[in-house]
């Protein structure tokens, strides 16, 4: 949390266009700030940017979403770095996404009909 109101990320941002993690910054900035409630409306409309193709609101597209945010997140932190190819295995497990969401995650999908459940892990 620190890493992002201090707005460390930002301050050497080398992308031009939209970027995920200053965005991510501002939104932060804004709920330490108390303003109110506060939707991540900027995100929600740069998703394509992210790589994020959803459809309808639906339970998988949240869990997607999540996951392709999270991706990203350490895609951008590995940039910072000199990028994914040149930043070693280790290395890549210290960057402040692994640190938060690093270890594996669980994800469970429940048809509604069928009331099947499909459990996956992933890195």
């Amino acid at each position: 949390m620190v890493y992002l109101l201090d707005r460390s990320h930002s301050r050497a941002c080398r992308i031009r266009d939209w970027c995920l993690m200053c965005e991510l910054e501002q939104h932060v900035a804004m709920l330490q700030e108390g303003v109110g409630s506060l939707s991540p409306s900027k995100i929600l409309l740069n998703m394509r940017s992210v790589g994020c193709r959803m459809g309808g609101g639906n339970q998988e597209d949240a869990h997607e979403f999540l996951r392709l945010l999270v991706m990203s997140l350490q895609a951008v932190c590995l940039e910072d770095m000199g990028g994914e190819k040149k930043v070693d295995l280790g290395l890549q497990e210290t960057t402040l996404v692994q640190q938060i969401f690093g270890g594996r995650l669980k994800s469970k999908v429940k048809c509604l009909r069928c009331h099947h459940e499909s459990e996956r892990l992933r890195k």
